[in-house]
């Protein structure tokens, strides 16, 4: 595929992603323009690109949990909850 398709089908799969994410009332937007980045820098192959992007979201997904739960204090066994509960609920909407 050459280079500029691959950045269209990048560009598509992201706006696709940021669609769905408009229509969640959550502080965790699925699709996160540094995963598309990601992909297209690290030239991911189109037949790998939904794996990668999938993993690379439930690790933002992971890490902003966990920054929001610091910041609204949450400590102990409710912090595991609430992370868990948030990227359940991220993971749903990607």
């Amino acid at each position: 595929m050459q280079k500029s398709m691959k950045d269209k089908y990048f560009i598509v799969i992201f706006l696709a992603h940021a669609s769905l994410a408009s229509a969640q009332d959550h502080p965790i937007p699925p699709a996160n323009p540094d995963c598309a980045a990601q992909a297209i820098n690290n030239k991911i192959e189109p037949v790998s690109i939904n794996s990668f992007m999938k993993k690379c979201e439930n690790e933002m997904a992971q890490r902003n949990c966990e920054t929001a739960a610091v910041d609204k204090k949450i400590t102990g066994k409710a912090k595991i909850g609430f992370i868990k509960s948030c990227v359940k609920d991220a993971a749903h909407f990607q």
